[in-house]
């Protein structure tokens, strides 16, 4: 892209919006999952572009509540509408008017409820102490793992710490445990890791704050450990190649032949 550095390949920090973020070609961590599942699938959705996730009523009241913590400009961004639901044609019409500006739409109960998510996040010690620090927010890095040049945008990075922002259905140990490994937060925290000190050679340590989606509201810090992270980036490498192989040959199927059933009881061992 033109206005875009000439050096953009390189490793480093760059501050760009969302649209240009999702539009390079550079591998990100959702995309290896996407690919690790399918090639297929990779292929509809990252190539083709035939496929396009679904929002859904707590992934809004997510990226509300994320905006609220980091982006003080947020009013900006976010309209407020009072219907009961999304399935009128009155609040098809008007979600509608206010994407034409630019807005992102949230239900009247779900910004209630988005309210009190972040009064907890607010009123938790740690979790409020982590994410007031003062570092890089929504800041892309850019760097390679084997010949891909690869993208990340941590919600906040400080010179010793990364910090990632997630509501859930539960937050307690073993459920978010479980979430960790299905949702892939386990190989984001080794990709953003390894990209963060590929940029600027510092290490830094990895924490989730995670907040229920709904009453209590709980609050709980998670430290993603070493032992994880260095698990997760024999994988990232794995799938590298893989893709690397993929794109050289033009092969879709990667899954060919008879596979081992993989269980997460052994992920977990000695972690919770």
């Amino acid at each position: 892209m033109s206005d875009l550095p000439f050096n953009f390949l390189s490793p480093g920090w760059y501050k760009i919006p969302d649209e240009q973020y999702f539009a390079l070609p550079h591998l990100s961590r959702s995309m290896l999952m996407d690919f690790e599942l399918s090639e297929r699938y990779f292929e509809r959705k990252h190539i083709k572009r035939e496929l396009k996730d679904e929002g859904t009523s707590s992934m809004a009241m997510g990226s509300f509540v994320h905006d609220v913590i980091f982006d003080p400009n947020w009013g900006h961004k976010w309209a407020v509408l009072d219907f009961a639901s999304r399935n009128s044609k009155d609040y098809r019409a008007a979600a509608a008017e206010e994407r034409k500006a630019h807005k992102r739409v949230l239900l009247a109960h779900e910004y209630r409820d988005s309210q009190k998510i972040t009064d907890a996040l607010k009123s938790h010690p740690l979790a409020s102490e982590l994410l007031a620090m003062p570092g890089m927010i929504e800041t892309t890095g850019i760097f390679k793992v084997g010949d891909s040049p690869c993208k990340f945008k941590p919600d906040l990075i400080t010179d010793d710490v990364i910090i990632d922002l997630k509501t859930t259905a539960d937050s307690s140990p073993k459920a978010f445990g479980y979430s960790a490994i299905k949702y892939g937060y386990i190989m984001q925290a080794a990709f953003y890791t390894i990209g963060a000190e590929q940029v600027d050679g510092k290490k830094r340590n990895f924490y989730c704050v995670v907040v229920d989606n709904d009453e209590p509201y709980e609050v709980r810090v998670y430290h993603i450990y070493d032992a994880l992270i260095e698990k997760e980036c024999e994988r990232i490498n794995r799938l590298v190649k893989e893709f690397e192989r993929s794109k050289r040959d033009g092969v879709l199927w990667k899954n060919a032949s008879a596979e081992p059933l993989w269980t997460p009881h052994s992920f977990f061992e000695g972690t919770f």
